[in-house]
C-alpha cells in the first residue's frame, strides 16, 4: 500500500517576472526520489504554473513559474504538499 506523507509552509514568492520562477525547498520526511507529488497554494495563482518534484530524501522542492508576458506578484500564502511514497509498493 502507498504512504502518504503530507507538509505545509508559510511561502512569499514575491514578484516573479516573466519568464523567471520562484523556488521554495520543503523538508517532507520519509520522501525519496520518484516519489509522486501534488503541490497547492493558498491563493490563486493568476495564471503561473506550480510544479514540485523530490529532489533528494526528504527534501522536496516546489517551483513558480511565469509565462504570462507580464510581471506577478503574489501575496504570502500556504504552500501545501502532498507526496505519495511507492516505496515497497509492486507496480506491474
Amino acid at each position: 500500500m502507498a504512504q502518504t506523507l503530507r507538509a505545509s509552509v508559510a511561502y512569499d514568492p514575491g514578484s516573479i517576472l516573466d519568464g523567471n520562477f520562484d523556488k521554495k525547498a520543503i523538508s517532507v520526511p520519509g520522501a525519496v526520489l520518484g516519489d509522486i507529488v501534488q503541490a497547492s497554494f493558498s491563493l490563486d495563482l493568476v495564471d503561473l504554473q506550480l510544479t514540485a518534484s523530490v529532489v533528494d530524501a526528504d527534501d522536496v522542492e516546489a517551483i513558480i513559474s511565469n509565462s504570462t508576458n507580464g510581471t506577478v506578484d503574489l501575496g504570502a500564502g500556504t504552500l501545501n504538499v502532498v507526496v505519495t511514497s511507492l516505496a515497497g509498493l509492486k507496480i506491474g
